[in-house]
């Protein structure tokens, strides 16, 4: 498989079938040899890594036939913690609203929001 080209999407899809115990992978929708694990109990998934030179717009754990994908419209709200407020504006409401547009792209506000805890002097 080659590189990517900068600016299109990478899809890399991975199934796990338990019973069969094979791993089932998708890159860019289309379907690679599967890979077999010898594995006397069930896997558990308990931690998954990203690196490099990336922008990842989703990663997840969906259901089976699940699409994990938000869908076009879905409002997604950034939230202090209980106790802090925006860094920026200690009255404005402590939430960014974002909505899905599509191609897994999000309306993002302006400037990211930095979340502190207020301290009295």
């Amino acid at each position: 498989m080659s590189g990517a080209e900068p600016s299109v999407p990478f899809r890399l899809s991975v199934a796990y079938h338990p019973t069969r115990q094979i791993f089932y992978t998708k890159v860019n929708g289309e379907a690679t040899e599967p890979f077999a694990v010898s594995a006397p109990t069930d896997i558990d998934f308990s931690e998954v890594r990203v690196s490099g030179s990336l922008a990842v717009t989703h990663m997840g754990f969906p259901f089976v036939d699940e699409n994990p994908a938000p869908a076009v419209g879905t409002i997604l709200q950034y939230t202090c913690a209980a106790g802090q407020r925006f860094e920026h504006d200690w009255f404005v409401p402590t939430e960014v609203k974002m909505e899905c547009l599509g191609q897994g792209k999000f309306r993002e506000p302006p400037g990211w929001p930095k979340c502190v805890v207020r301290k009295l002097k």
